[in-house]
């Protein structure tokens, strides 16, 4: 009985893993699209490695990529390049913005035989020129991109860009072996007025640095064999019958 338990504890603490910075982004370092041109046919996913971000052990993958209603010409002009950011969000309504699948997205897989339980989900936003404003909203394909998991306003009053950093308390996110979060945009003004020029982006200035871009957090642990799960309930099994047991001596 005493070697089965220390098996079952072993299982279980191999499973265990501490809560750390799966992914991280730091854009600021580099301009994102210096390798992906200016033109749609030239564009790619942005990974997640040197010089643009990191991932953790027994993550495969991160990229950051954008939907089919962004292309990589829209990114604007020279201002605030190393960030990951568009122009032209001027869809009436977030509805709209799904339909026309104009998000920035966010996708990270697991290495094979390992799971994701995610915890939390930081970025940082900002909007410009001065008077810029562009409503966003966060979803995930946990629920299909169903409803939201956050959602405001990116705006720039000042002329000086002063980001936020939204930090998106993840529930329900367990058991993943890839996730992708979307970003979409949508009712882009400029001083008020409906604008195609007003550019919402993922980062913060080089002057900003010091903070990551994008960080999710949580824990990768391996994914339990069917034997694993066997040795568990045959443990609370013969626990069970033996507590039984006693109780009738």
């Amino acid at each position: 009985m005493k070697t089965l338990h220390t098996s079952i504890l072993i299982i279980l603490l191999a499973s265990l893993s501490l809560q750390a910075q799966l992914v991280t982004y730091e854009l600021h370092e580099t301009d994102p699209f210096a390798n992906t041109g200016a033109t749609s046919s030239q564009a790619q996913p942005v990974p997640a490695t040197s010089p643009y971000g990191t991932v953790a052990a027994n993550i495969d993958s991160a990229s950051l990529s954008f939907g089919a209603g962004k292309t990589a010409d829209q990114r604007g002009g020279s201002f605030w390049n190393d960030t990951y950011g568009f122009i032209d969000w001027v869809d009436a309504d977030l509805a709209t913005a799904i339909a026309a699948d104009n998000y920035i997205s966010l996708t990270v897989n697991a290495a094979s035989g390992f799971q994701m339980n995610l915890t939390q989900l930081d970025f940082i936003i900002g909007t410009t020129p001065s008077g810029g404003s562009v409503d966003w909203a966060v979803r995930t394909s946990v629920d299909n991109f169903a409803s939201n998991i956050a959602s405001g306003t990116s705006s720039n009053p000042t002329g000086t860009p002063t980001p936020s950093t939204p930090q998106i308390v993840l529930s329900g996110h367990n058991n993943l072996t890839t996730v992708e979060f979307r970003l979409y945009g949508w009712g882009a003004t400029d001083s008020g007025s409906p604008s195609t020029t007003v550019r919402m982006a993922i980062g913060a200035p080089a002057s900003a640095g010091g903070v990551s871009d994008v960080s999710l957090t949580g824990t990768v642990s391996p994914i339990p064999e069917p034997s694993s799960y066997a040795a568990i309930l045959g443990v609370l099994v013969l626990t069970c019958v033996r507590f039984v047991h006693r109780q009738r001596c």
